[in-house]
């Protein structure tokens, strides 16, 4: 009589390898997914001075709200000139360099959001304020409101 074996032991690492890589593959989904809507949050954002574009943060898991950042507020607004428009560069460049190395943390299971903590953001996102036309969204959304219609994905 001829006896077979069966190491267990390799079957279930290779079932945990395989779990790896699915795990592995699924963060990379979210983080990818995660820096396209904070890429078109920036992209959208109007801007003044930049304060607004700028402070756009991902909040996730294991992750604390690093808070309010005053690095482009001008306290006086209308010293800024030439006034920044929706897609300028520089505060949305500051704000994507900063962010696209904290979003390689997140994993696929955790929870994320996009937080904007500027004092203007309610009211830019209430339409309690009145835009320059080179800083209004296609239909005069907010730019939740903007995200929400654009990636249907995001849903509430």
């Amino acid at each position: 009589m001829k006896i077979f074996t069966v190491d267990l032991n390799t079957w279930k690492k290779k079932t945990e390898a395989a779990k790896r890589r699915i795990r592995v593959s699924a963060s990379k989904h979210v983080q990818k997914r995660v820096l396209l809507v904070y890429k078109e949050a920036l992209r959208v954002s109007p801007q003044w001075s930049g304060n607004y574009a700028y402070n756009w943060q991902i909040e996730f898991s294991h992750n604390p709200n690093p808070g309010y950042d005053r690095r482009f507020k001008a306290d006086n607004w209308k010293t800024v000139y030439p006034p920044k428009k929706a897609g300028d560069p520089v505060a949305i460049n500051a704000a994507y360099d900063f962010a696209k190395d904290l979003v390689e943390q997140i994993k696929w299971n955790h929870k994320v959001r996009l937080v904007n903590p500027a004092t203007v953001a309610p009211m830019i996102e209430a339409g309690t304020i009145k835009l320059r036309p080179e800083n209004l969204i296609p239909g005069g959304k907010g730019v939740i409101a903007h995200l929400n219609m654009k990636f249907n994905y995001l849903g509430r």
